[in-house]
């Protein structure tokens, strides 16, 4: 079966034609490609290190009641919760793919993936020609482009958002803690869910990343699902608090960039070693 998401853009001066969207131009980079997609993009490899180390330490750092001094967060009952949501959608995600050929809840990732592009598109000022949503795909043609819009849908997890929103009502709730085990599995099955789906879509040639380009496209995806799980888990595991991933960013950052300078400085000596050498 082939299946794509298409994000399309029409020029606002060009109105759709009577019995049709009007001329549909796909999204071109209008910047140096090499300039954008290589350096650009290579340029965020460092905070792909740096928060995905943050997470694991403030995660195996975390202050655990007495009950469970000794371990780390990977081990506690709200990872674990977390962890059997994920667990659960996998399962659910590879029987599709055995007995159907296909991932279960299909049509559902399409709605949430083109929503995600309508939401930053209308936020964008732009508005909607015409969208298609379908269990072999879809799209929507706006006139507004951008490389958030185009890459929003990978971003932002479209139904953990609704999730985290959800247990922001909870507050209103009379114990609203006595849900957070049960807000942490669906965190943890919406966010495999999309996890899931992100990876699955990529080899049928997606036009979304044409724009911002492949390199920039993956390593930011990275990095802002990277902060949206770091964001989550604070808001609903109480043991992580936002002081200790500050913390471990900061530590993180000063022994990246430290070593770093460690590699430049030793591969300077190296060079002008050479050099002196050769001239010699």
């Amino acid at each position: 079966m082939e299946f794509r998401n298409r994000l399309r853009r029409v020029r606002r001066s060009e109105p759709p034609e009577e019995n049709g969207p009007g001329p549909v131009r796909e999204p071109q980079r209008q910047l140096r490609p090499f300039l954008w997609n290589r350096i650009v993009g290579l340029s965020l490899l460092p905070f792909v290190w740096i928060f995905g180390k943050a997470l694991c330490d403030t995660l195996t750092h975390a202050h655990l009641p007495a009950s469970q001094q000794g371990g780390s967060l990977w081990f506690s009952y709200d990872f674990l919760m977390f962890a059997a949501g994920g667990l659960l959608w996998l399962l659910l995600f590879f029987a599709g793919l055995k007995f159907w050929n296909v991932p279960p809840l299909l049509r559902a990732y399409v709605f949430g993936h083109e929503l995600m592009h309508t939401l930053m598109a209308r936020l964008s000022r732009g508005r909607i020609r015409e969208y298609r949503i379908s269990s072999e795909g879809g799209y929507i043609v706006t006139d507004k482009y951008n490389f958030i819009i185009a890459l929003a849908p990978y971003l932002w997890p479209f139904y953990s958002v609704a999730v985290l929103a959800l247990w922001a009502t909870s507050y209103f709730w009379e114990d609203p803690l006595q849900y957070r085990e049960w807000f942490l599995g669906a965190l943890g099955f919406t966010w495999m869910f999309h996890f899931t789906f992100t990876v699955w879509i990529l080899p049928h040639g997606q036009t979304d990343f044409h724009g911002p380009g492949r390199i920039f496209s993956y390593l930011f995806i990275i990095i802002a699902n990277t902060i949206f799980l770091s964001g989550a888990l604070i808001l609903l595991a109480p043991d992580v608090t936002w002081h200790d991933y500050g913390s471990a960013l900061k530590k993180d950052s000063l022994e990246f960039y430290s070593a770093a300078g460690r590699a430049l400085a030793w591969l300077f000596h190296y060079v002008t070693g050479i050099v002196r050498d050769v001239a010699g």
